[in-house]
């Protein structure tokens, strides 16, 4: 079963099916199964395309559920969206999402500083790979911005 953006808010994948339910009883169960067990970190993969629907870049990535999982890869396209008019999102076998266009719901530096080093570390990944987005000018800048501010902040210190 597979959703676009809009009626992605709504859903969560568990296993090899996806199972409708909404976004308050996901981050309950979540939260539940990570008192019980642990944080448990899943994994993910988003796959960036173009215009005419081609594959520009594939990223794995672990993400501590669906949501931290929507918001990387939200961050991710937002920093190629120069090459990249959409993306879908997988967890292992279950498609998640298609087309989707969604830019992140949150600045990236309102995240705590640990997410924000995992995008970063994402889009450094892809930028230094041999996919067609390292032809990204938005993701040089993106990167570039960010070494700069954190070279601000040490002399800052």
């Amino acid at each position: 079963m597979t959703m676009n953006g809009a009626a992605l808010a709504g859903r969560a994948s568990l296993s090899s099916r996806t199972i409708s339910t909404s976004p308050r009883v996901v981050l309950f169960a979540e939260a539940l199964m990570a008192e019980w067990w642990g944080p448990t970190m899943d994994e993910y993969r988003v796959y960036l395309r173009d215009g005419m629907g081609f594959i520009r870049a594939r990223q794995d990535f672990t993400a501590a559920g669906l949501t931290e999982a929507i918001e990387i890869s939200s961050f991710l396209f937002d920093a190629c969206s120069d090459e990249c008019r959409s993306y879908e999102l997988w967890s292992g076998t279950v498609l998640i999402g298609q087309n989707l266009t969604s830019s992140p719901p949150v600045r990236l530096e309102l995240l705590n500083e640990a997410r924000q080093n995992h995008v970063i570390e994402l889009e450094e990944t892809l930028h230094q790979s041999k996919w067609a987005i390292t032809k990204s000018a938005r993701l040089h800048q993106a990167l570039e911005s960010v070494r700069s501010n954190r070279r601000s902040k040490m002399a800052n210190r």
